[in-house]
């Protein structure tokens, strides 16, 4: 065999690490920020790639804008400690948050199709939402108001007050997660 026709895999082992660990650094030191979300009168630098990769909302919103300079986009309704808190989530797999913003928290995920947030509390066998469209108006989005697309709980699951108050279940590992709603 030709040792020109060989072919050598080159892996970089804690590449996965690597690039999770430099995300927050990038939102953090608003490095090559390309969109602007504003709720609440503040606003938050953040990475179009990082939100559509967390969010098929964000995803289809920036693929009908195109490559636009710099697009803000307005939540309206939405309370910007709930919005930075999604941000974090979204760049590093994890937000802590206060009891009494789990459910305005979880709403506005929902309607923004956090993965790993959104539909949180559903069970199984419910059907989808009805999906939500923002509105485009030259560069500027106005998404709708999270109070518009809250689930009820499900029933199989605890609600927020009853899970702050009892702790997760102790059921198997099996068993379905706690329910926020």
């Amino acid at each position: 065999m030709n040792s020109e026709a060989q072919q050598f895999c080159l892996r970089w082992h804690n590449y996965s690490t690597s690039l999770l660990a430099s995300l927050p650094r990038l939102l953090d030191w608003d490095d090559l920020t390309d969109v602007t979300l504003y709720a609440g009168g503040l606003s938050v630098k953040a990475h179009r790639i990082v939100l559509s990769a967390c969010s098929q909302y964000f995803k289809a919103i920036f693929k009908e804008l195109g490559p636009t300079q710099h697009p803000v986009i307005v939540v309206p309704g939405a309370d910007f400690t709930d919005l930075s808190a999604l941000v974090t989530f979204m760049y590093s797999g994890e937000v802590t948050v206060y009891r009494h913003q789990l459910p305005t928290l979880i709403a506005l995920a929902d309607t923004l199709a956090v993965d790993g947030l959104a539909h949180f509390g559903k069970c199984d066998d419910e059907s989808p939402p009805e999906s939500v469209e923002p509105s485009y108006e030259r560069g500027h989005l106005e998404l709708p108001s999270p109070s518009a697309h809250r689930h009820g709980p499900a029933k199989r699951f605890k609600s927020v007050d009853e899970w702050a108050e009892d702790g997760p279940s102790t059921g198997s590992v099996t068993d379905s997660p706690p329910c926020l709603v």
